[in-house]
Order: C-alpha cells, then structure tokens, then sequence
C-alpha cells in the first residue's frame, strides 16, 4: 500500500511555500526600487492583494505569478528558487551576493 500524504504536511508545505515565494517577490520588487502601488498598477492588483501575498497570506494564481514574474523582469521559476535571479535584460542578478548560503 502506497503511503499518503496527510493533510497536515501538505498545509505546512503550502504555507512555507507561501511565505517563501512572497519573500522573493519582495525581495525582487525592492531590488527594482518598485513600490508595492506601482507593481500592483503595472501587473492589475490591488496593493493589499499584492501585501497579502508578499507576506505568505495570499494564495496566488499561477496567472498571477506569471503577471508579477513578468512585471519584476524574471521567470515564474525564480520565485521558488533560492538563488540568484535571471533577469531576462541583464543575466543574473543576485540579490544575496557574497555567501555561499542558500536564501532563508
């Protein structure tokens, strides 16, 4: 029998997972000097929208990953990722440059 997954895990890994993507995404927009207003206007969200999910409280859409990857510059998959940004101008931007650490 095929052990299953418990409800309990798969919530604790959604709420990291939340937290960790909405760090990155603030991390990034901070990076490109955007205010939470001015990303919110440019990809079509409300600031508390944009807040909630910055803080791991919102549960966002791949649509709406895809339109915040888009407006910060890098790929969908840099939000889950611990290391540097690609940013589709520049290469790689590392935002957490001289360690060997991975993000926290």
């Amino acid at each position: 029998m095929t052990p299953r997954v418990s409800n309990i895990e798969v919530s604790e890994a959604f709420s990291e997972t939340c937290a960790h993507v909405g760090r990155r995404i603030r991390d990034r927009r901070t990076y490109e000097g955007l205010s939470q207003q001015k990303l919110a206007d440019m990809v079509g969200m409300s600031k508390s929208v944009l807040g909630d999910i910055e803080r791991g409280c919102g549960n966002a859409s791949l649509r709406t990953l895809v339109k915040l990857a888009a407006g910060l510059n890098v790929t969908v998959a840099d939000f889950f990722g611990n290391g540097a940004f690609h940013n589709y101008e520049y290469g790689t931007v590392d935002l957490h440059p001289g360690g060997s650490e991975p993000y926290q």
